[in-house]
């Protein structure tokens, strides 16, 4: 089979001739890559310090990069759509179908060259959450929001004629299933079956070590984790709140806000940032030397983040919002301890318990890392791969 395919995260070819990107979407590429006779990936160019990021390299060979420009804005983007459009006609004989993973601001020019029977949406966030979060004002948030509005029109256009939509989310799957004439669920991941780490509890020693990993956004609600966890310090709890992952382009200011606000609440030595690290060995270790992985996400229109089964691989206990898919696949005092959104004190006696009482945090680690095991980058890439291969027969 040869299979195009598309997301909204930069890649570019090192001097050697490797394909480099994000190494979340590089091994979710590269476990594509191993069940297709070819893999045609359009995807933009890194711009600024979207390099820093950019720690993966594709292993497969029969992979191909194919530039649709640089990863520049959304109003930037939108005027380059006559070039991508061209780009797109001028591969388009090269693969069978597109899984294209949405939103992404070029869903219309695949639309128009490849039609919507070619086209597997695979359905992983919306561009309605971050509405909210928008800093434009008058006329050009309006704008904005109007063309949020029209493309989620479209993507239901297309879900809708479609051969397959997928997505990684129950919510998503739950909105589109009566769009969709035919829909899965394909969960996000980045584990592979040698990630997997056995221990039988954390919170052993002082202080104890709260962990946040991924985008460094708003939106994943640091800002309340970190207020929760300097709270607790000052009542007496000897606590930290560590956090990794990459700066989107959007917040390029985002830690330094937060360094700020560690200093006026008189955290500063508690709170560490660790930069990005790289997916696999050395994020591992972060994980593993961490005491429990916390998740305050406010929207909802994620999938269930790939974080969270990194975290219960290697044996580290949950506490996260109850938004998106999180309530679907994991149960409160289980596998893992939920709060409602938004609500800091939940959150924070959600913490407290979590340092304090030793036998829910094995339960809760016991049970994780058993419900990670079905959700490995082996095993979802071949049942994405065979669902597409069914697809195609049929069509061919």
């Amino acid at each position: 089979m040869k299979l195009g395919f598309h997301y909204h995260l930069p890649g570019y070819k090192d001097e050697s001739g490797h394909i480099r990107t994000a190494a979340a979407i590089g091994l979710f590429i590269d476990s594509l890559a191993a069940h297709v006779d070819e893999l045609h990936c359009f995807m933009y160019s890194p711009v600024g310090k979207e390099h820093q990021w950019i720690d993966y390299s594709i292993r497969h060979t029969n992979v191909q990069l194919i530039d649709v420009g640089p990863h520049v804005r959304l109003s930037q983007r939108l005027t380059n759509g006559p070039k991508v459009r061209k780009i797109i006609a001028q591969h388009a004989d090269d693969f069978d179908l597109l899984l294209l993973r949405a939103p992404t601001t070029y869903l219309s020019h695949f639309v128009k060259v490849l039609g919507p029977e070619r086209i597997v949406p695979y359905l992983v966030g919306s561009y309605q959450e971050d509405i909210p979060l928008l800093k434009a004002k008058g006329i050009r948030r309006w704008l904005t929001i109007q063309w949020i509005k029209n493309y989620e029109k479209l993507q239901r256009q297309v879900a809708r004629q479609a051969p397959l939509t997928l997505t990684n989310g129950i919510p998503l799957f739950e909105a589109y299933q009566g769009i969709a004439p035919r829909i899965a669920l394909i969960k996000s991941t980045t584990l592979s079956e040698a990630d997997f780490f056995t221990r039988n509890d954390t919170c052993l020693s002082a202080p104890f070590k709260a962990l946040y990993t991924g985008r460094l956004v708003p939106s994943k609600g640091l800002d309340d984790i970190l207020e929760v966890c300097a709270e607790l310090k000052q009542e007496g709890l000897p606590i930290q709140f560590h956090i990794a992952g990459f700066t989107m382009k959007d917040y390029p200011d985002y830690v330094d806000k937060l360094q700020e606000k560690a200093r006026q609440l008189d955290f500063e030595k508690d709170f560490v940032h660790h930069g990005q690290k790289k997916v696999g060995e050395e994020l591992n270790a972060l994980y593993r030397s961490c005491d429990m992985y916390v998740l305050a996400s406010k929207g909802d229109f994620e999938g269930f983040p790939r974080t969270l089964w990194e975290a219960m691989a290697n044996s580290l206990p949950i506490v996260a919002a109850r938004v998106s898919s999180i309530p679907h696949f994991l149960t409160d005092g289980e596998s893992a301890l939920l709060f409602p959104t938004n609500d800091k004190v939940a959150l924070k006696e959600k913490i407290k318990a979590m340092t304090q009482n030793q036998a829910l945090r094995q339960k809760l680690i016991a049970h994780g890392r058993e419900l990670a095991k079905d959700n490995t980058l082996e095993s979802q890439g071949k049942q994405l791969v065979d669902l597409l291969k069914e697809i195609s027969s049929a069509k061919a």
